[in-house]
């Protein structure tokens, strides 16, 4: 009885060699499914981290602002400034805000430097920073864009000011 066992399971080893075409087509499209699925999702976390980076910098130049006008009872004057954006530094990140300055390109300016290197748009996707003093410098708007909802703001087009952060539009 032991030899027709021994027979039967070394025959039916013999027939199964390899996988079927079907099997190993079936096993490709599972992985391209997958591969699709995590890349697309990885495209919107990337699409999310820029968005969140994109709130700091406005939390991070609201308090700047702030410190700026408890100086120099003003926020700076300008209107349609790009933020992050200075020529005196081959287009990079090189501005600064100085007590009694402003907005002005590094080593420009005179008093204490509040902050060094604005931030800028993380490329790509959204806009450039648009600073615009309001209300004769009781106030000021920065106006850029969004990828995608973040948190509370779910509009692509947003104003940060002295108190808060407000979006319009749709997505």
């Amino acid at each position: 009885m032991k030899d027709y066992w021994y027979n039967y399971i070394m025959k039916k080893q013999d027939l199964i060699k390899g996988f079927t075409l079907i099997e190993i087509l079936v096993v490709i499209a599972i992985i391209g499914v997958l591969a699709t699925v995590s890349s697309l999702q990885l495209s919107r976390t990337r699409e999310l981290s820029r968005d969140t980076v994109r709130v700091d910098n406005m939390k991070a130049l609201r308090d700047a602002l702030h410190i700026y006008r408890n100086e120099n009872n003003s926020f700076p004057a300008g209107t349609n400034l790009v933020i992050g954006e200075g020529t005196s530094c081959s287009g990079s990140a090189c501005m600064q805000i100085t007590s009694g300055s402003g907005f002005v390109a590094t080593g420009a300016g005179s008093g204490d430097i509040l902050f060094s290197r604005l931030p800028k748009n993380p490329a790509p996707g959204g806009s450039s920073y648009i600073y615009n003093q309001t209300n004769g410098g009781n106030s000021y708007e920065i106006s850029f864009t969004l990828e995608g909802e973040t948190g509370d703001l779910n509009a692509p087009d947003c104003i940060a000011n002295q108190d808060t952060i407000t979006c319009t539009g749709s997505f």
